[in-house]
């Protein structure tokens, strides 16, 4: 029967206004989700033509699009939470939907990360993941020099970050310079010392289940010449091979500031120790450019001595420029990780897998992987979050406009529905 085609347009427009509450109640469940980019719905009118498009067009109804506007930005709020990132410009975080990135890689700008522990060929190993349960990708320190490559060459170069508190391992580094600041007295009699003592690391670590812990002792002995004192420079339990002849001159100028050490100018003096128990050597430079003769005490106001002991990942945090910086027991900060930005021509043409989370289509170009380091298209920002693009003023304000527009629809459908019983009744 020819009425029922007068159906079409109140049926149409009421399935388009459905989608219209389904998009807007999706906004505003997702107000506060943090990355979540809002959606619109657009409206396309269907027309029906006759003999291929040569004919009369008619109107047969409307359909409903829903556009996502993934490339908008949302205000960019501090939170103060450690594992909290956010990007500030043109970018996404680049994820996996599996730790062996057999999976999807989708983009997404939600950056409230944790840490999950995930079974790998038999290993426990613990990654960062993301709030849909993607594994963030980017770039792991080498465990031995602790160097970071950074390679933007495609996907497979990426990596799950890897935060595994057991074999995050900070290896020993042994003392390679002292830096001493103090003073001697000019008036000191003849033959007179000031002995001062200085714990330095051998650099064996835990292997060899003893301390790394080593005491040079630095001798001063006042000479009969002015400004002149002799320093000799000994190790409890080692041998001093470097240098072969001690002691050492050391001549102070009118100004009490060192003139020379060992007859060279300058501050510094190279020396080697040999240890026993456990058998270890520490070649160092000891500067002493700082160390005056002055009226006063003899004593040390600060030390600097580098090298370190084995440490053990504690504690991890989001640093500058994608950086993830962890914390070792034994007292050091470094980089063990980068994340990776990625971006493609056109975002808003990428799938949406859900309000967060979008994979790269054919329209939207390919994914390109960017340095937070060396780019300008986006910055890094820690302990901080992208919110929400919902603008609830908009969507109160749609949803009225809609429920207007479903009424309308509702009301067509009625009507239509009273003139089809009307003309049956007449025929009847």
């Amino acid at each position: 029967m020819p009425q029922w085609f007068l159906f079409n347009s109140g049926l149409t427009a009421l399935r388009a206004q459905s989608a219209a509450f389904n998009n807007i109640s999706n906004n505003i469940a997702n107000a506060t989700t943090p990355g979540f980019k809002a959606g619109s719905v657009r409206f396309q009118d269907l027309v029906a033509s006759k003999n291929n498009g040569g004919g009369i067009e008619q109107l047969s109804g409307v359909n409903a699009h829903q556009q996502v506007f993934i490339g908008k930005e949302g205000i960019i709020t501090g939170t103060g939470r450690e594992l909290d990132g956010a990007i500030a410009g043109s970018g996404f975080f680049v994820t996996n939907t599996t730790a062996d990135q057999t999976g999807a890689y989708e983009l997404t700008d939600a950056g409230n990360f944790s840490e999950a522990l995930v079974t790998v060929n038999g290993d426990e190993r613990t990654y960062l993941t993301d709030i849909k349960g993607n594994f963030l990708l980017g770039y792991n320190a080498d465990p031995t020099t602790g160097q970071i490559t950074v390679d933007t060459s495609g996907v497979a170069a990426l990596e799950p970050i890897d935060v595994t508190r057991e074999s995050a391992l900070l290896g020993a580094n042994a003392t390679t310079r002292m830096e001493i600041v103090g003073n001697i007295p000019p008036d000191t009699a003849t033959g007179e010392e000031f002995e001062f003592d200085f714990t330095i690391l051998d650099g064996t670590g835990d292997a060899d289940n003893t301390g790394d812990e080593r005491v040079v002792t630095l001798t001063f002995a006042k000479t009969a010449t002015d400004n002149t004192w002799n320093m000799t420079i000994g190790g409890t339990g080692g041998t001093v091979s470097a240098p072969a002849a001690q002691p050492i001159p050391v001549v102070f100028d009118a100004q009490g500031r060192i003139s020379t050490i060992n007859g060279a100018t300058g501050g510094t003096q190279a020396f080697t120790v040999d240890w026993t128990g456990p058998t270890a050597s520490n070649s160092v430079t000891l500067d002493l450019t700082g160390f005056t003769q002055f009226a006063g005490p003899g004593a040390i106001d600060t030390v600097d001595i580098d090298g370190n002991v084995d440490g053990r990942l504690r504690d991890i945090f989001f640093g500058q420029k994608g950086q993830i910086i962890g914390s070792f027991s034994n007292g050091i900060s470094r980089p063990i990780a980068q994340v990776a930005l990625g971006d493609v021509v056109s975002p808003d043409r990428m799938n949406v897998i859900q309000g967060t989370h979008y994979t790269v289509s054919e329209n939207s170009g390919d994914l390109t992987l960017y340095d937070f380091a060396t780019t300008t298209r986006a910055t890094f920002q820690p302990a901080a979050l992208e919110q929400s693009t919902v603008d609830f003023a908009s969507e109160f304000s749609d949803l009225i406009i809609t429920q207007r527009a479903y009424s309308s629809a509702a009301t067509t459908v009625r009507t239509v529905d009273e003139m089809t019983q009307t003309a049956t009744n007449l025929k009847n």
